[in-house]
């Protein structure tokens, strides 16, 4: 591994997944300072040596014993975007759905956070939970949509994540697709059924948080609009195919008279 590489993960690992370490400045708690099997095994996971992970197991680690900060060895593999480590830990049994213990963060919302498309796709194929919630109640899903991947949360979806589930603080996905002023994410969450009128703990709906929001007023305004003109044409083919039966009554009464 280059230098580049590994000063690379270094910075990951202390900005985007801080409590790997354990928080800022705590060396003591810096998992790749542990020794013996354990620390063996979680220096592999991190600079993807998959070798080193066998030698691990085989010399007593534990594939799924959390480091201080709560993370597992395959929550650093997935940190340290290493597909080989990852596959090897799942096919060992490592448990895909195991939450860390600072913000319970899942293998699979490490992976959305820090946009891994590839790593999010393995994750999935082994049937990792799409809907799991963090301590904050939030998804994989939430998490992508906060941060704008549009393919993330494509993915996610065909995969089955529900639209309108909300977190601790009543949010659901759209709301935060309207929050970040991600117009596409919010098109695509309306046309999959998220709920527009739910309220978050402040009463807020979707439409209230797009007041200053021109761009996202448009897209909720055109789905509304589409939704009532779909509504009209059914209700018109369905009075074509099935006519009011009072109509029905007074034609024959008529025709009877005659």
């Amino acid at each position: 591994m280059t230098q580049t590489k590994i000063l690379f993960i270094a910075l990951l690992l202390s900005t985007a997944a801080p409590s790997l370490f354990g928080g800022e400045g705590d060396v003591r708690r810096d998992p790749l300072e542990e020794v013996g099997p354990q620390g063996d095994l979680w220096r592999a996971a991190v600079f993807g040596d998959t070798d080193g992970v066998e030698r691990a197991l085989k010399s007593g680690a534990e594939i799924d014993k959390k480091a201080a900060s709560g993370n597992t060895a395959l929550m650093m593999a997935v940190v340290a975007d290493n597909l080989g480590v990852v596959r090897l830990l799942l096919d060992k049994g490592s448990g895909i759905d195991t939450q860390e213990d600072e913000a319970g963060f899942t293998a699979l919302i490490y992976a959305v956070d820090l946009g891994y498309l590839e790593m999010i796709k393995l994750l999935l194929s082994e049937n990792a939970d799409v809907d799991m919630q963090n301590d904050d109640g939030l998804t994989a899903l939430m998490w992508a949509v906060e941060k704008g991947y549009l393919k993330i949360v494509k993915l996610l979806l065909r995969k089955g994540s529900e639209v309108s589930i909300q977190d601790k603080y009543g949010e659901t996905a759209l709301m935060k697709a309207v929050e970040g002023n991600h117009s596409e994410v919010v098109r695509l969450l309306l046309e999959l059924g998220a709920d527009i009128t739910k309220q978050d703990e402040d009463g807020q709906t979707a439409w209230k948080l797009a007041h200053d929001k021109p761009r996202i007023q448009k897209t909720i305004k055109d789905f509304v609009k589409r939704q009532k003109e779909v509504a009209t044409a059914l209700m018109e083919a369905r009075e074509e195919l099935s006519p009011d039966p009072a109509k029905i009554i007074s034609e024959f009464a008529v025709g009877a008279e005659e």
